[in-house]
Parts: structure tokens; C-alpha cells; sequence
């Protein structure tokens, strides 16, 4: 049974990430701004067409509006990250490459249950000691400086996860 809330819901947030008011989506999807109030708060049902317009428009498929996200494969999982890399250097790529790895490390420990002094030790990002996450970010910013800032964000938001699973 469809929760047409739920997909209200998920089209209103899908439509405010793209920066659109509900009059902006609904003229350019050829609706009324108050259908598109009613399939936001779930009053009406949506048809496969408007589904379909929402979905191009907003650029999010349509199985994620219906169903929100959905736990991916391993193979789509992979074939997301290989078309991410096609855009960076060899160094770059060894660079996330490393830092991938330790985010695995650690969420792999954490989802075994392995013990704390196992999980202190796995992958530099995400020790929590507050030094080696500064000197992982310091060292991103001389090899890729274009991206140090989001690099440092990614380490520092990874050093927090670490800290939380580990609690």
C-alpha cells in the first residue's frame, strides 16, 4: 500500500534541495501550485505522468521518491565510485583511496562489535585523537589543494562518526 504522505514528503524535500518553491516546480511541470500542495501533504494521488515530470525535473529517480532511498548493491555501489574517481589524478585517487579505507576499517569495526582497543586503531581518519585527524587534513591540502577544504570537513565529520559508534 503507497503512503502518498511519505511520497509528499520526499518530493517537498527532493524539491527544496533544488532550491524550488512549490510554484516554481508546478509551472514547470505544468501543474496547479495547489495540486502540487496536495501531492506534498499527501491529499491527493499523484499519476505516473506528474510522478515522472517531478522526478525529471528534480533530477531524483523515481523509485526514490516512491520508496525513499533503498539499500544499494555492491555493484552499484562500485560503479557510483568508479564514475566519481574518473575526474581525479593518480594522486588524488590514491589519496581517497586511503581515506576510503579507513572509513571502511571503521565502520566495518564498528558493525562487528569489535572491541574499543581495536577500533582505536583502525584508519588514521579515524582515530580519535584530535592531532592525526589535523595532520591527515594538513596533508590532503598539500596534495589535492583544490578539495582541502571539503577533504578536512570529510575527516573531521569522520573523526566525529568514530566517536559515536564507539561510545
Amino acid at each position: 500500500m503507497m503512503d502518498y504522505y511519505e511520497i509528499g514528503q520526499r518530493i517537498r524535500a527532493a524539491r527544496k534541495a533544488a532550491g524550488l518553491s512549490q510554484e516554481q516546480l508546478a509551472e514547470q511541470i505544468n501543474i496547479s501550485v495547489t495540486h502540487m500542495s496536495h501531492i506534498e501533504t499527501g491529499n491527493t494521488k499523484l499519476s505516473l505522468g506528474v510522478l515522472a515530470a517531478i522526478s525529471r525535473q528534480l533530477g531524483v529517480r523515481t523509485d526514490t521518491l516512491l520508496l525513499g532511498d533503498l539499500p544499494r548493491s555492491e555493484a552499484e555501489a562500485a560503479a557510483e565510485i568508479t564514475a566519481l574517481l574518473r575526474g581525479f589524478g593518480e594522486k588524488e585517487t590514491a589519496f581517497l583511496l586511503t581515506v576510503v579505507k579507513s572509513v571502511a576499517a571503521g565502520v566495518g569495526a564498528a558493525v562487528s562489535k569489535c572491541g574499543r582497543t581495536v577500533k582505536k586503531y583502525l584508519g588514521p581518519c579515524l582515530l580519535p585523537q584530535a592531532g592525526v585527524a589535523i595532520g591527515l587534513s594538513l596533508a590532503a591540502g598539500e596534495v589535492v589543494p583544490d578539495y582541502a577544504p571539503q577533504i578536512r570537513a570529510v575527516i573531521l565529520c569522520g573523526t566525529l562518526i568514530y566517536e559515536e559508534i564507539t561510545e
